[in-house]
C-alpha cells in the first residue's frame, strides 16, 4: 500500500509539473522533482497511454550535444470542467479545457434562490453536457461561485443574503443527487482568486488581493440589499485564504461607524448614487483604496486585482489606489504592490469556479491524504 501511495504521489507530482510548465522535458521534470530519469520515463509513458499527456516539439540539445529533449504538455481536451456563477437573476456558465481555454459560454436567466438553484442546475447541466458531447470532451467536474459565507470543505452555505439563505443550507447534498460528476463550491470573491491563479499560472502568483465591486440599479433583484457591494478574495503563499469561520474577504470599511448600516462611511442611502455622482464616486474610490492599501501593504502583497463593475474606471481608480498605496507605505519610495485589473472581466467568477476544479484535478495528495478528492489520473 505504501509503494502504491508513493507511486500515485509521484505520478501526481509529475502531472502537476507538466501542467504548470507547458513544454517541459523529461530531464527537466527529473531535475525539478529530484526523481531519477527512469521513474520519470515510466510515469510519462503511462500518462501518454492514457492520453492525458502528449509530446510536442523537440527542444535544443545541450552544450555537449546528445539527443534533443522532447517537450511534453497536457492534452488540453482530455476533459473539461464547468464553472457556474450563481446570481439572483441569472447564472453565468463557462466550460473550460485543461489548458484554461474557454470552450463554451452561456447565460441562463431565471429568478434564483439557493433553494431553487438545484432545478436550474439540472437545466444547465443537461444543456452544457450535450454541447460538450458534440465536441467529444467529457466533463470532469463542476465548480460553483456564490456570494455569501460558504464552507467549501462541506459544501454548505451558512449565509447568503442575495440568494435567500439565512440559516445553514447544505446545497451540495441536493445537487449531488442529480449527477455523479464531482461538484465543489466557494465564495464568488475566492473564485476570482482561483481564476487569476490559473489564468496567470506561468507567473506563479503567491500573495495577492482580489477586490470585486458591484454597482446595482434600483430595478435589480439585489436592489433591496443596497446599491453597492464590495467583496474580497485573499491569496497567501499561493493558497486561497478562507479563515476559520469562512468569512475571510467579507468587507466593511474601517471608516464606517457603528451608526452606518452600509459597507462605507457615506451610508447605505447614498449607495445608488455612487456610480452617477462624480464627487461621491471620488469619495468611494478614496475610501476603498485606503482600505485596500492597509491590507496590501501590511501583508506585503505583490498584486491587487480589481474586478466587477470597476471595469470602465481603470484609469481613474488606478490613480487613486496608487496614491493611497504610496501614502500608506511605511518605507521610503513607493509601495511595491502592483495594481492589475481582472483578466476575465465579466466571466471572472464563472471562470474562477472552473479554475478551482482544474487546480483540484492536478492536486498533489498530502501525507495525510491517500488520494486527492478529485483526480484526473
Amino acid at each position: 500500500m505504501r509503494n502504491r501511495s508513493a507511486s500515485m504521489s509521484n505520478t501526481s507530482r509529475v502531472l502537476r509539473t507538466i501542467w504548470l510548465n507547458d513544454g517541459i522535458s523529461r530531464i527537466e521534470i527529473a531535475e525539478k522533482l529530484m526523481l531519477d530519469k527512469s521513474t520519470i520515463t515510466n510515469i510519462t509513458a503511462s500518462l501518454q497511454e492514457k492520453n492525458i499527456v502528449t509530446e510536442t516539439e523537440t527542444g535544443e540539445a545541450g552544450p555537449h550535444g546528445g539527443r534533443k529533449p522532447i517537450k511534453l504538455k497536457i492534452l488540453e481536451n482530455y476533459s473539461a470542467v464547468m464553472g457556474i456563477e450563481v446570481q439572483p437573476e441569472c447564472c453565468n456558465v463557462v466550460c473550460v479545457n485543461l489548458a484554461g481555454e474557454i470552450l463554451l459560454s452561456k447565460q441562463f436567466h431565471a429568478d434564483i434562490t439557493a433553494y431553487s438553484f438545484p432545478d436550474v442546475f439540472s437545466e444547465i447541466l443537461s444543456d452544457m453536457e450535450s454541447q460538450l458531447s458534440i465536441l467529444n470532451i467529457p466533463l470532469a467536474g463542476i465548480g460553483l461561485g456564490m456570494s455569501g459565507i460558504i464552507n467549501p470543505d462541506k459544501g454548505i452555505i451558512y449565509k447568503s443574503i442575495p440568494l435567500g439563505v439565512t440559516e445553514e443550507y447544505a446545497v451540495l447534498d441536493d445537487l449531488e443527487k442529480r449527477t455523479n460528476i464531482p461538484i465543489f463550491i466557494d465564495n464568488d470573491g475566492n473564485c476570482c482568486c482561483w481564476g487569476e491563479i490559473l489564468f496567470n499560472k506561468s507567473q506563479d502568483l503567491r500573495d495577492f488581493l482580489f477586490t470585486m465591486v458591484e454597482f446595482r440599479e434600483h430595478n435589480s433583484a439585489k436592489a433591496a440589499y443596497g446599491g453597492l457591494a464590495v467583496g474580497m478574495g485573499i491569496v497567501i503563499d499561493g493558497k486561497v485564504h478562507h479563515g476559520k469561520t469562512f468569512t475571510a474577504g467579507e468587507f466593511r470599511s474601517v471608516f464606517a461607524g457603528v451608526e452606518s448600516c452600509g459597507q462605507f462611511s457615506f451610508g447605505k442611502e447614498n449607495e445608488f448614487r455612487v456610480k452617477k455622482d462624480p464627487e461621491l464616486f471620488n469619495r468611494f474610490s478614496i475610501e476603498l483604496s485606503r482600505n485596500i492599501a492597509l491590507i496590501a501593504n501590511t501583508f506585503a502583497l505583490s498584486e491587487c486585482f480589481l474586478g466587477g463593475d470597476l471595469h470602465g474606471y481603470e484609469d481613474v481608480f488606478t490613480e487613486v489606489l496608487k496614491t493611497e498605496l504610496d501614502k500608506n507605505w511605511a518605507y521610503p519610495g513607493d509601495s511595491v504592490c502592483e495594481i492589475r485589473f481582472s483578466s476575465l472581466e465579466e466571466k471572472a467568477v464563472a471562470y474562477g469556479a472552473a479554475s478551482m476544479i482544474i487546480d483540484r484535478l492536478f492536486k498533489v495528495p498530502g501525507p495525510e491524504v491517500k488520494d486527492p478528492e478529485l483526480s484526473i489520473i
